[in-house]
């Protein structure tokens, strides 16, 4: 529902950190992008909007995640900006990786669709269980 500001939520797979920015408003012929920025406990996750032919002469309610991994156990506080907005949480980490955050896969719903956004959730015990063999 397009008709308040986007709202950001945040949930725990395994460890990773899956951002999702809901009911965003963007130009309907874009392709989301994101770069992650660590700041001590501060990850900062900048999205922007890539039009890659160009800006079309309409908008659509997007559905929109990224996937933080590999986050080392602790608490996190999550910042999500692009242009005109900023949105703030904290998650707790209780096990996950060893070396710094990275970015993983991210994803956009259809122009105007409520549906996913292409980045489903995890199996975490999968990671577990592979992780044992590195």
């Amino acid at each position: 529902d397009c008709t308040v500001p986007g709202s950001l939520s945040l949930e725990l797979v395994g460890g990773d950190i899956l951002v999702s920015h809901h009911d965003v408003i963007y130009n309907c012929c874009m392709d989301i992008g994101y770069a992650l920025t660590i700041d001590g406990t501060r990850l900062i996750l900048d999205e922007s909007e890539n039009p890659p032919g160009g800006l079309c002469d309409c908008v659509c309610c997007y559905q929109l995640a990224a996937r933080i991994a590999d986050v080392p156990p602790g608490t996190w506080t999550v910042v999500l900006r692009g242009v005109g907005f900023e949105h703030t949480d904290t998650i707790v980490v209780p096990a996950g990786g060893i070396d710094s955050p990275t970015l993983g896969d991210y994803g956009q719903s259809p122009c105007g669709e409520p549906g996913g956004t292409g980045i489903e959730t995890r199996d975490a015990s999968w990671g577990a269980l592979k992780a044992g063999y590195r």
